[in-house]
């Protein structure tokens, strides 16, 4: 994820979650009334974390971010931690796994979306017409993920070495559709780990 957009998404995401998490706290320090503590409770713990964990987790792997696989740990870890500087205590495992599991499901979502995304891009441009690129300024590559064996084809600009991600090649089929679509043989590819 290297574009300006990925980038912004990652950032609004987190600075969003990092604001409710903020007003909660401060919402509690600043008079809450002893009849209210469970109702907040209910609503900061329950609902208002886990669904800010479901929904940045969503954007931030729908835009591809490369560290997505860490927000689970930090959104649990968030919510014990506003639970510690609440109550003095860290309480439950519940409080750790709800926000944590919230966010395993926005990432699965976004990772479904991304997919989505990246084989309408690579399926053509209309029908019955291929789509072009100029050899002169882009070269083919796949990155491969050393860590994750993850692979995304793509372009490479000649000029500036930016990666554009086209497709995500999952199997021998994505890889030939790939190429087949784009006119480009097997030589050509320049591999990028």
């Amino acid at each position: 994820m290297r574009s300006r957009t990925g980038k912004n998404v990652v950032r609004a995401a987190v600075g969003i979650s990092g604001i409710l998490w903020i007003l909660l706290l401060l919402r509690y320090y600043m008079g809450l009334d002893p009849t209210d503590i469970m109702g907040y409770g209910i609503l900061a713990f329950f609902l208002l974390l886990p669904a800010a964990a479901l929904l940045a987790s969503l954007a931030v792997s729908a835009a591809g971010f490369r560290w997505r696989w860490v927000f689970p740990l930090c959104f649990g870890a968030s919510e014990l931690l506003l639970n510690f500087l609440i109550s003095g205590a860290v309480q439950g495992v519940l409080l750790f796994l709800l926000p944590a599991a919230a966010s395993l499901i926005g990432l699965g979502a976004g990772a479904l979306i991304r997919r989505m995304i990246v084989h309408h891009r690579s399926s053509g441009t209309g029908a019955g017409t291929s789509p072009a690129f100029d050899r002169s300024l882009l070269e083919p590559a796949i990155r491969c993920s050393i860590c994750t064996g993850e692979q995304v084809a793509g372009f490479v600009d000649r000029n500036t070495g930016y990666f554009q991600e086209v497709a995500l090649i999952s199997s021998e089929e994505d890889l030939e559709r790939f190429l087949s679509a784009w006119q480009i043989t097997r030589q050509e590819l320049k591999k990028i780990y």
